[in-house]
C-alpha cells in the first residue's frame, strides 16, 4: 500500500511539473505572454531559474503522457 501511495505522489508531481514545464515551454517560444502566466507558474520558472530541470523542449513537445488527446499546446 506505501508503495502505491509513493507512486501517486511521484505521478502528481511530474504532472504538476509537466503542467508548469509546459508554461515554460510555451513562455520561450512566445506562445505564451507574460501576462498569460498565473502567479505560481511564474514562482516556478523563477525557481528553476527560467528553465525547465524535468523535461526538455522535444519532450514537451509531445502528448502528454497522462492526457493523449491534448498536447503542451493546450495546457
Amino acid at each position: 500500500m506505501y508503495e502505491l501511495k509513493y507512486y501517486s505522489l511521484q505521478q502528481l508531481r511530474s504532472r504538476t511539473e509537466f503542467k508548469f514545464g509546459s508554461a515554460l515551454h510555451m513562455k520561450s517560444t512566445g506562445a505564451l505572454a507574460d501576462s498569460a502566466l498565473s502567479p505560481s507558474q511564474q514562482n516556478w520558472i523563477y525557481s528553476h531559474g527560467g528553465t525547465s530541470t524535468t523535461f526538455t523542449l522535444c519532450e514537451l513537445c509531445q502528448p502528454s503522457l497522462y492526457d493523449q488527446t491534448r498536447t503542451w499546446h493546450f495546457l
